[in-house]
This record gives structure tokens, sequence and C-alpha cells, in this order.
């Protein structure tokens, strides 16, 4: 039952190991890391349009569908804007 308790006692809360490791880093490491961080997902995102975009191409679509797709896509866009702006906790999944 000792070496249980001694075990519990060495043992650190993760919060405070995470808390520790981001104030050990320089200004400058803590940012690159955040740069390198959202530059993966906007590589994985590009990845997405470039693709669907050739597949848009290949597909042959239509200038009524492209120019209803642009309607829609710009007004969907401009209501999240707006959402954004006026009423951000409508987005938000917490209760």
């Amino acid at each position: 039952m000792q070496s249980r308790q001694k075990w519990a006692q060495g043992r650190r809360p993760k919060r405070a190991i995470m808390g520790r490791q981001r104030s050990c880093a320089s200004p400058l490491e803590y940012h690159a890391y955040i740069a390198l961080y959202v530059g993966v997902f906007l590589a994985d995102d590009s990845l997405v349009v470039v693709i669907a975009l050739t597949t848009l191409r290949m597909a042959g679509n239509r200038l009524v569908d492209a120019r209803g797709a642009r309607l829609v896509g710009g007004t969907v866009m401009l209501a999240l804007g707006l959402l954004l702006i006026f009423r951000p906790a409508w987005l938000s999944f917490s209760a």
C-alpha cells in the first residue's frame, strides 16, 4: 500500500505538465509552433479545395450551375460572417 501512495505522490496533473512545457519555450518557439500547426491545417484544407475544383472541371459544370453555387455559397458565407460579428454565441456548441 505504501508503494502505491509513493507512486501517487510522484504523479503530477497533466495540466501542470502542459503548462510547464509551454512556459519553458521561448515566445519565438511558441509562435513558430502555432504557425506550423495552422500551416498543416491550411495545407490539408487547400488539398481538399484543389481536389474539389479539379473534380468540377472534369465534370464540365455548366455556367448556370456555377452561378447558383456561387450565389448559395456567398449567401452562406455572408450569413456566417454576420453571425460571427453580431451573435457569436449562436455558433458555439456550449449550452
